[in-house]
């Protein structure tokens, strides 16, 4: 046995050594930040989901960031997206694999344990887009769109289309989303405020996909034919909603204020069937999201929550040059 025994720690003895130096002996001996042999530093970016041109945006930051710092990133997203499970499942994956994780929770609740998880590994964590509620001792940092001063602003733009007065319908996006329920909050808020005379005649979940969103907003508009301005919270929301005022003739009669900048949107502003739109900075997201892993991994210190900015986008105001840098990030 003790023969037994000395083999198997000369075959660990081999291991180890292919696993310490046969990462290095396939690069360049020094990389971008000179380091001697050093290895490149990985960062998982988790977003909700790829599908929507928001979370894109976000990549596109993130990989910048990444690659000015001589890091690298990995971009993904769990499995379907836009459900807990499998991002939760994603993330004790990565745990073992990367150097910090920049991650956009899917619910609030329910990614909590994967925050403990990662804190446990000793892995740096950077919440963005979405709030979770951990302590936020546990986690990096905060960096997000203020989305209740996002609502907030659209219930604004609601008041001033609709001259202070009216019903309104709204199409949210899905329980347990921090961000769009905050954005929902301050629509709810602001309006009951500021603007009396307008109700909220009905409200539906317009849930994760444009299709499941369509389908959504065609129930909300045989629920309640009767209406003169519509919001709705997010990208995939804002579309289901403009495809289903289109087939019954309603865009462009009723006054829309919407989330988001996916390119169908701004043409339908352009075509006057969206009034305006809360747009958010996903690319500075990704970027200062990547920014405060790397700081985090140096020991520097981090800002707690970083505002990214939301600007209201209306026919007005779509050409300035700082619209147009909003909504033409540079993408990879």
């Amino acid at each position: 046995t003790m023969r037994h025994h000395l083999r198997i720690l000369a075959l660990l003895g081999v291991i180890t050594l292919v696993g310490c130096g046969g990462s290095t002996s396939t690069k360049p001996a020094t990389n971008a930040s000179g380091g001697n042999a050093q290895r490149k530093r990985k960062i998982a970016v988790i977003p909700k989901s790829t599908s929507h041109e928001f979370w894109k945006a976000v990549g596109a930051g993130a990989e910048e960031s990444a690659r000015s710092q001589g890091a690298e990133i990995v971009f993904k997203a769990g499995e379907p997206g836009d459900q807990a499970e499998p991002q939760i499942t994603l993330i004790d994956r990565m745990l073992g694999q990367v150097d910090a994780i920049v991650l956009a929770p899917v619910h609030s609740e329910f990614l909590v344990q994967s925050v403990m998880r990662a804190k446990e590994k000793k892995v740096p964590l950077v919440i963005i887009d979405s709030g979770v509620e951990a302590d936020p001792k546990d986690y990096v940092a905060y960096i997000a769109t203020d989305n209740k001063q996002g609502g907030s602003e659209c219930a604004r733009a609601m008041g001033k289309l609709l001259d202070g007065k009216g019903s309104v319908i709204m199409l949210k996006y899905k329980a347990g989303s921090a961000s769009t329920t905050q954005r929902e909050e301050g629509f709810r808020e602001t309006l009951a405020k500021e603007f009396p005379n307008i109700k909220i005649a009905q409200e539906k979940y317009g849930d994760v996909t444009r299709e499941d969103a369509l389908k959504n907003a065609q129930q909300l508009l045989s629920a309640q034919p009767q209406f003169d301005g519509v919001f709705s919270c997010n990208e995939s929301t804002t579309y289901g909603m403009l495809r289903a005022l289109q087939e019954r003739k309603l865009a462009g009669k009723v006054k829309f204020v919407g989330f988001d900048s996916a390119k169908e949107l701004l043409t339908a502003m352009e075509q006057g069937e969206i009034q305006a739109l809360a747009v958010q900075n996903p690319y500075q997201m990704g970027v200062e999201g990547v920014k405060a892993a790397l700081a985090a991994l140096d020991g520097k210190k981090v800002e707690k929550v970083i505002d990214t900015g939301v600007k209201v986008v209306t026919p007005e105001n779509l050409k300035q040059p700082e619209i147009q840098k909003l909504l033409n990030p540079p993408t990879n």
